[in-house]
C-alpha cells in the first residue's frame, strides 16, 4: 500500500510484488507491507521504502536555411514525446527563444538577424519536469544572404560634359559597391549609402548614341550580388559659327576666317543666297579659310550663310558674316602734243587704268584757254581702256586740259589735268 492506495498483492511463495508503471510519483515513498496470515499464521504488517527517480530525456532539432533579414525556427524534438515543460535555444550564451512541449515537440522561433550568414551550431536546453530529467543537445542552422536587385537612372549627357548615374539597391540595408562598366570598360563606381549611390560618367567617355550599361552590385556579407542594366544617352553636342566681317575690293581675291565653338571637326559651307562659294574643312583649333576669287561677288554689302554640318559629336549650326565689296581704284593719264599750231586739231589721249582691268563708263574732256573765251567740253566712252579725241584749236595760247573718269559699277572715278601750248 501507499497510503490507503493498494499498489499490489502477490502469494508468499511468489515472494515479491511488481509496482505498475507510473503507480508512484517521482521521490521517496514509505510504503506498508499487510500479510493477512493463514490458518496457522497471523497476519502481520511492515514497511519498505521505495524512490522513484526522474526518467531520462534527449533533446534533438531540426531547421530548414534561413534568408538574411528573414525570421526562422527550429522544430524540436524531446523523448520521450509525455516530456512536458519548456525548450531554450542557445547561440553560445545568448538566448535566441523558447517554447513549450506538446506531445514532446514545439517550434521556437528565430528573429530576424538574430544570427550572421554563415552555418550556426545552436544548443538547445530541455529544462526538464516533474518526472524527466533536462537535457541539452546541439543542431546546425543555416544563414545564407539575401538576395538583392541593383538598377539606376541617368539624365541624358551632352557630349564634352560630364554625367552621371543614380543607382539603387534593394533592400535599402545593403552596403558596399556598385560598378559601372560599358561591356568590359568600367566607367566608375559608388558606396552605398541607405542602398542608394551617384556614380560620375567622365566627360568623353562615352560616344553619341544610346548606351546599355552594367551595374554590378559586389554584394557584402549580408547580400549577394546582382547585376542590372541602365540606358544612358549621350547627346550631340550645340555648336556656334561665326566669321569677322570681311571688306575687299572688286577684282581683287579675299577669304573669310570661320571659327567653330567648342573646336570641333567636320566641313563648313559658305553661301550667297542659294549659291555655295566654297567650303573647307575645319582644323583641330575648330577653325577654317574659305577663299573668295576676285569677281566673286559684285559691289555691295552681301549677307553670306556660314554652315557648319556638324560631325558624329557635335551638332550643325548657321550663322550670318557680312561682306562688303567696295569699288576698285581707277587711275587717269592723258596726253597731248608738246604744241599744236593754231588752227590745227589736238590729239588729246585718256588711259583709264583700274585694278580689274575692264573700266568703263565715260570720261569728261575739257580744253579751256588759260585767259580766253575758248572752252570745249567732251563726253566719250572708254573703249579697251582708252578715249581718243581730236579738238581744233583756233587761237594760239595756253590751254588747260581736264580729264575726269567718272567710274562705273566696280571702279570709282579719276581725274587729271594737264597744259597745253598752241602757236
Amino acid at each position: 500500500y501507499d497510503g490507503a492506495t493498494k499498489l499490489g498483492d502477490t502469494t508468499v511463495t511468489q515472494g515479491s510484488i511488481t509496482i505498475a508503471a507510473k503507480a508512484l510519483a517521482v521521490g521517496t515513498h514509505s510504503l506498508t507491507l499487510k500479510y493477512l496470515g493463514n490458518g496457522s499464521y497471523t497476519a502481520s504488517q511492515g514497511s519498505v521504502s521505495v524512490t522513484v527517480v526522474k526518467a531520462s530525456s534527449s533533446v534533438s532539432g531540426t531547421a530548414a536555411d534561413i534568408t538574411w533579414g528573414n525570421a526562422g525556427s527550429v522544430t524540436v524534438t524531446v523523448t520521450p514525446s509525455a516530456a512536458t515543460g519548456t525548450v531554450e535555444l542557445f547561440d553560445g550564451a545568448t538566448k535566441l527563444g523558447e517554447g513549450n512541449l506538446t506531445s514532446g515537440t514545439t517550434l521556437i522561433a528565430i528573429p530576424s538577424r538574430a544570427l550572421a550568414v554563415g552555418t550556426h551550431a545552436l544548443t538547445l536546453k530541455y529544462l526538464g519536469d516533474g518526472s524527466h530529467s533536462s537535457s541539452q543537445g546541439t543542431m546546425s542552422v543555416t544563414v545564407v544572404k539575401a538576395s538583392s536587385s541593383v538598377s539606376g537612372t541617368a539624365a541624358d549627357i551632352t557630349w564634352g560634359n560630364a554625367g552621371s548615374v543614380s543607382v539603387t539597391v534593394t533592400p535599402s540595408a545593403a552596403t558596399g559597391k556598385v560598378e559601372l562598366y560599358d561591356g568590359a570598360t568600367k566607367l566608375g563606381e559608388g558606396t552605398l549609402t541607405g542602398g542608394a549611390t551617384s556614380i560620375a560618367v567622365a566627360a568623353r567617355a562615352l560616344a553619341v548614341g544610346d548606351h546599355s550599361l552594367t551595374l554590378k552590385y559586389v554584394g557584402d556579407g549580408s547580400y549577394n550580388a546582382s547585376q542590372g542594366t541602365v540606358k544612358v544617352v549621350v547627346l550631340k553636342a550645340p555648336t556656334t559659327v561665326s566669321a569677322p566681317n570681311v571688306t575687299l575690293q572688286w577684282a581683287k581675291a579675299s577669304s573669310v576666317s570661320i571659327t567653330v565653338a567648342p573646336p570641333a571637326g567636320g566641313t563648313v559651307e559658305l553661301y550667297d543666297g542659294s549659291t555655295k562659294l566654297g567650303e573647307a574643312t575645319l582644323r583641330g583649333d575648330g577653325t577654317a579659310r574659305i577663299a573668295l576669287p576676285a569677281k566673286s561677288l559684285e559691289v555691295g554689302t552681301h549677307s553670306l550663310t556660314l554652315k557648319y554640318l556638324g560631325s558624329g559629336s557635335y551638332l550643325p549650326s548657321q550663322s550670318t558674316v557680312t561682306v562688303t565689296v567696295t569699288k576698285g581704284r581707277s587711275k587717269v593719264e592723258v596726253s597731248v602734243p608738246k604744241s599744236v599750231d593754231a588752227g590745227d586739231r589736238a590729239k588729246i589721249k585718256a588711259t583709264v587704268d583700274s585694278a580689274a582691268g575692264d573700266a568703263t563708263g565715260p570720261v569728261e574732256i575739257l580744253v579751256k584757254q588759260v585767259g580766253g573765251s575758248f572752252k570745249k567740253e567732251l563726253t566719250r566712252k572708254v573703249g579697251d581702256g582708252t578715249v581718243v579725241v581730236k579738238i581744233r584749236l583756233p587761237r594760239s595760247g595756253k590751254y588747260v586740259v581736264k580729264v575726269k573718269y567718272l567710274g562705273d559699277v566696280h571702279t570709282l572715278g579719276d581725274h587729271v589735268s594737264t597744259r597745253l601750248r598752241v602757236s
